[in-house]
């Protein structure tokens, strides 16, 4: 018999399937750690660009590559900065999404 307990992960919120049975606490942690992801993409975004600007790499090439560079660190750090922001709200909603990934 095959079990659920490999289901869930801690990327859950970046889901799209089964919205419609998330709890009011996913989907406000989902809008919170969304917001949070960009606004941490935005600061390594803009730290990548100034770096680039002191090194002199052309605006136009210099912005994509940040871009690119900027979003995977920016997404490994949203939980561990989440977590020291609303602690509580983020383990409510990793124990509901548990609770509904493992019961499907």
């Amino acid at each position: 018999m095959a079990s659920n307990e490999d289901r869930w992960t801690k990327w859950w919120w970046l889901a799209y399937f089964g919205l419609e049975t998330w709890t009011a606490v996913e989907r406000s942690v989902r809008i919170t750690l969304g917001m949070t992801a960009l606004v941490i993409v935005l600061i390594i975004y803009f730290i990548i660009v100034g770096i680039f600007g002191l090194i002199g790499i052309d605006p136009h090439y210099g912005a994509p590559i940040a871009a690119a560079i900027s979003i995977v660190p920016g997404f490994i750090a949203t939980r561990p900065i989440a977590m020291m922001l609303f602690p509580d709200s983020l383990q409510m909603a990793d124990e509901n999404s548990q609770r509904r990934l493992r019961a499907s």
